[in-house]
């Protein structure tokens, strides 16, 4: 049997991998920094559209790569550069995100070798929700203890760019990587290269389908589209989770409609 292979929905062991892909259907830059970001209302109209941007997109059924660009540097603008407590701070806001709980899988992979890869996401994509996807080596899923792949938690700015998304064989990527990376056109990032070859996500008529291939050492393009023949970028779930994260986000929420009653919108 060779190396690839898939799964459907259901986890089922994979060439002595266990996959449990938690999914079910629903209906080269260079690292950048801000030399000087706006303030006052100039600050507040850019926080506001960017923030509108983020909303209208992730869920946008037909999302294109120059989209995709777009989103991640409303992304890097509002999260990496702060621009969204720079925004809140004089509000006296403070800004909290909910996203997946990821400790208890990055615990487990540090303490355990055979896990050898898991995605976070959270975010339905082309009609089929991904919740986190996790990858071990053997026959039998292994313990992972006080881990719930729908649980929660509540995190400020810095919890949430630094939170891991991506573990591949013992090297983790950060939520704030993985907007960089999509921000700077696949800029350099070799675990996230290797993500983007080993761990295939396509989706057809039954549902998802899921391999896992270490091997594969063909170089990613920069391109993260759901491509025509039905191949889903691992990195774009993360992107859109990020954006459906930021948007749902009720802090978010009450900083936009107080942004958008400053401004007159």
């Amino acid at each position: 049997m060779g190396r690839r292979g898939s799964s459907r929905v259901a986890a089922i062991p994979w060439n002595r991998r266990w996959i449990r892909p938690g999914s079910k259907t629903l209906g080269n830059g260079q690292w950048c920094t801000r030399q000087k970001p706006p303030h006052g209302s100039e600050l507040d109209l850019s926080v506001y559209q960017d923030l509108r941007h983020i909303e209208d997109l992730w869920t946008k059924p037909d999302i294109t790569n120059e989209d995709l660009r777009s989103v991640s540097n409303s992304l890097r603008r509002l999260l990496v550069y702060k621009e969204l407590h720079l925004a809140a701070n004089p509000r006296n806001m403070r800004i909290v995100f909910s996203a997946p709980q990821t400790d208890p899988l990055v615990k487990a992979a540090r303490e355990n070798s055979k896990l050898e890869f898991f995605q976070s996401a959270g975010v339905a994509v082309g009609g089929v929700w991904f919740g986190s996807a996790i990858v071990n080596e053997g026959g039998e899923p292994i313990p992972i203890p006080d881990y719930h792949p729908d649980r929660m938690i509540d995190l400020e700015l810095e919890g949430f760019l630094q939170e891991k998304v991506f573990c591949f064989n013992g090297s983790f990527v950060a939520r704030g990587e993985v907007i960089e990376y999509v921000a700077d056109k696949a800029g350099a990032h070799k675990t996230l290269d290797e993500i983007r070859n080993a761990w295939t996500i396509k989706r057809d008529d039954n549902g998802p389908i899921f391999a896992f291939d270490p091997s594969n050492l063909e170089l990613p393009t920069n391109e993260f589209l759901i491509r025509s023949d039905g191949y889903i970028d691992p990195v774009l779930v993360e992107v859109l989770a990020a954006c459906k994260f930021v948007s749902e986000s009720q802090t978010v929420r009450d900083l936009a409609t107080s942004l958008g009653a400053d401004l007159g919108k």
